[in-house]
């Protein structure tokens, strides 16, 4: 069972993951599942055309999580590793919450869940959105109530390597572009979209 409500749910997206899937829950716990077998499962029920004959009924499983996170209060943000970033044999996922705290979750050569227990510290309220760079495998993004963006180094947990304000409300979501690798998109509360360009950010101008 799921402990408690899901706020969010978040697939890893690379070959050697299928099927490997993060949830957040409204009791501040983040869960992650191999849900590889159902889905291996379901297809062989469609090629075969069981599923269909089966059609209006439910099948509930009832699955232990392969690991636990957890958090001092909920959450909604999280974000696994690009696949191209990374080693194939290891996973990494982010997982933000309303008290501002960033937490960093690995499994090394495929078999090892480990949270780290020092987050990264900075953000002074709820931690609405994370995103890794796309070209740097250390790198990531996150924005917040607090009206901030900032970038950070997973080598480097006790401040950012970047903040700056974004918008005059809570900012909510936030986009790396992929090819142009330093330039963010964000938008806020106060019902705008800015695009900032890391290279040259002074006086919190946006492009």
């Amino acid at each position: 069972h799921h402990r408690g409500g899901v706020n969010r749910i978040r697939s890893a997206s690379r070959a050697n993951a299928s099927g490997i899937v993060a949830t957040w829950g409204d009791t501040g716990h983040v869960q992650i599942w191999d849900t590889s077998a159902h889905l291996k499962g379901m297809a062989k029920e469609a090629s075969s055309g069981e599923r269909v004959r089966k059609r209006g009924k439910v099948k509930q499983v009832h699955q232990t999580p392969l690991h636990m996170v957890q958090h001092s209060s909920e959450g909604y943000s999280m974000d696994w590793r690009p696949a191209h970033n990374h080693s194939q044999n290891s996973l990494s996922l982010l997982t933000g919450d309303c008290a501002g705290k960033i937490l960093l979750t690995e499994m090394r050569d495929g078999l090892t869940w480990s949270t780290h227990d020092r987050g990264f510290e900075g953000h002074t309220s709820s931690v609405e959105d994370l995103q890794w760079s796309p070209t740097e495998e250390t790198v990531f993004a996150s924005c917040s109530c607090d009206q901030t963006i900032k970038i950070w180094d997973t080598r480097q947990r006790s401040r950012p390597a970047l903040s700056f304000h974004a918008h005059d409300a809570d900012v909510n979501v936030l986009s790396w572009n992929a090819v142009t690798s330093c330039m963010i998109g964000s938008g806020g509360d106060d019902g705008t979209m800015r695009i900032w360009d890391m290279r040259s950010i002074s006086n919190n101008q946006y492009v």
